[in-house]
């Protein structure tokens, strides 16, 4: 099976929160690899994984490199992209890079239940406060699904997205969702609180949705280590919305 390394979307139910994509829309995908088990978590052309409402082929695989210990400058990039289908998609650029008050990683995520192409997914993961930017995204409007994984202990993240690079249109609504990581049993549980509070209380969730954007640049930032774990950023998708 052909996999692509840089370094149709069959949607049978929207009635997820925040999620407002097309029956049949388009969708491109970016799987986190880990830099210290590549076949273990990197995508096939061909794997289909993702949430029941918008799981999809023809992953984009991006594995960040780990060079610095501090994990200061640690980055990667994918300079061509295609969505579902396999196409191209012209002028869509990701971006992952740590700063000076940003720590990233590439690692590994365990299983948590996970099996077949969702562990995968699940298998690599941007630990513990990556900031990930896209670019020229081609869709009028979208939603943006951030998926989370962990190590071997559960424990509370923070996940933001914000409007990059000054460019015009708007990112919409809750910009902040805390993920209280559990045992779900292998399935993907959506995590909708938006404090910290909330979050203690709520049930287990291991993704989130940012829905509504019009920006075509937009930054995603991470902190995995809220309260305890070792929670990272697994897989980020770009889901054409009406």
């Amino acid at each position: 099976m052909k996999m692509r390394l840089l370094t149709c979307v069959i949607v049978p139910s929207l009635l997820l929160i925040g999620l407002t994509a097309q029956a049949s829309a388009q969708s491109i995908g970016i799987n986190f690899s880990s830099a210290k088990n590549v076949e273990k978590s990197t995508l096939a052309d061909d794997a289909t994984a993702g949430i029941n409402a918008a799981k999809q082929t023809h992953w984009n695989n991006l594995r960040v490199s780990n060079s610095d210990a501090n994990g200061h400058s640690n980055s990667g990039h994918l300079l061509e992209v295609v969505d579902d289908q396999g196409k191209a998609v012209d002028s869509t650029t990701v971006q992952v890079k740590g700063d000076k008050t940003h720590q990233v990683w590439s690692t590994n995520g365990s299983s948590w239940g996970f099996k077949g192409d969702n562990l995968t997914l699940q298998s690599g993961q941007l630990h513990y406060g990556p900031m990930i930017t896209v670019a020229d995204v081609p869709y009028k409007k979208y939603d943006v699904i951030v998926y989370i994984s962990a190590g071997n202990s559960g424990g509370i993240g923070q996940v933001n997205i914000a409007k990059a690079n000054n460019v015009a249109g708007e990112v919409s609504g809750d910009k902040t969702y805390f993920v209280n990581y559990q045992w779900a049993s292998g399935q993907f549980k959506q995590a909708t609180a938006t404090t910290l509070d909330d979050a203690k209380s709520a049930a287990a969730g291991n993704y989130v949705v940012f829905s509504g954007i019009t920006a075509s640049d937009f930054t995603i930032t991470f902190n995995g280590k809220v309260v305890k774990g070792w929670l990272g950023v697994s897989a980020i998708q770009i889901v054409q919305a009406k």
